[in-house]
């Protein structure tokens, strides 16, 4: 064939492609209307069926181009029919105007997501826990004062850590751990970790935290930790990141709640809040 011929089959191939988008598209209208009907409270964002879609599709499509352009390519379909099933917004804690989380989020979730910024985290976590229909975009990081994680781990009816970004590939900058988190379903990928906060009044060490963790089968490793008040009212809050897939129901950590809580010395109880989950990034 000449040049001109293959031209003329590529573009043939662009507009099947098109007409099989437009198609894709009235399934997924099917589904947040089917989803509406039923009643779906939270967000319709399925963070586990996002993540265990792309781990195949990249996997499929590795003789065609790189995972990165795959994940590119399905992520940019991915958050187009989201916002067609169910508009939503990003609300954006950016300290210091850092724009690592805005264009991590751009990445993940489309260049057209409404977003909005706050160089405070409460004044956006607030607006995730109210609403539905926003989605957080938070970096883990310590900053100035309390951290955001602390205040999720004690309130009522919280959003739930869900994804971390990226989810293929690095982050361009090698700054901080950027994550989002919505009301969305807690559901298993098979490759997961989970988010916990262990507040206490530091009568027990990190390394005995570990040990119960790792004698109920939850490999763990703490990131960050936040200390507040002093003597008896101090409060210490440690994040860890445990392998698997638990929740605030699941007996695993009911049971180490339990085990440190025979062994605290304090006159508070130690407190282990789950806050989220999210599927191993590619």
């Amino acid at each position: 064939m000449s040049l001109e011929e293959l031209r003329t089959k590529i573009d043939t191939v662009d507009d099947e492609l098109l007409a099989l988008f437009k198609k894709r598209m009235e399934f997924v209208k099917q589904v947040g209307k089917l989803k509406t009907e039923s009643g779906t409270k939270g967000s319709l964002i399925r963070p586990a069926r996002e993540a265990t879609m792309m781990r195949k599709l990249v996997a499929a499509g590795s003789e065609v181009f790189s995972r990165g352009i795959i994940y590119n390519i399905w992520r940019a379909i991915i958050a187009g029919s989201t916002q067609q099933e169910a508009p939503f917004t990003l609300s954006i804690f950016s300290p210091d105007e850092n724009k690592t989380a805005y264009w991590l989020a751009r990445e993940y979730f489309g260049a057209d997501t409404p977003c909005k910024f706050h160089l405070n985290p409460l004044p956006a976590l607030h607006e995730v826990a109210s609403n539905p229909s926003i989605v957080g975009i938070f970096p883990l990081s310590l900053h100035r004062g309390r951290p955001w994680w602390a205040d999720l781990a004690t309130m009522h009816n919280p959003p739930n850590i869900f994804a971390i970004l990226p989810f293929a590939g690095k982050p361009p900058f090698e700054i901080e751990t950027i994550v989002a988190l919505a009301h969305t379903p807690q559901e298993e990928t098979g490759q997961d970790i989970t988010l916990v906060v262990v507040e206490d009044a530091k009568s027990i060490s990190r390394e005995s935290i570990q040990q119960h963790f790792a004698k109920n089968g939850i490999p763990s490793r703490d990131i960050l930790k936040y200390e507040e008040g002093t003597g008896v009212n101090v409060r210490r809050y440690q994040l860890f990141l445990c392998e698997g897939f638990y929740t605030p129901k699941s007996s695993e950590i009911a049971t180490v709640s339990q085990s440190l809580n025979a062994l605290n010395t304090a006159d508070s109880p130690l407190k282990i809040s789950v806050i989220g989950q999210y599927g191993v990034p590619l």
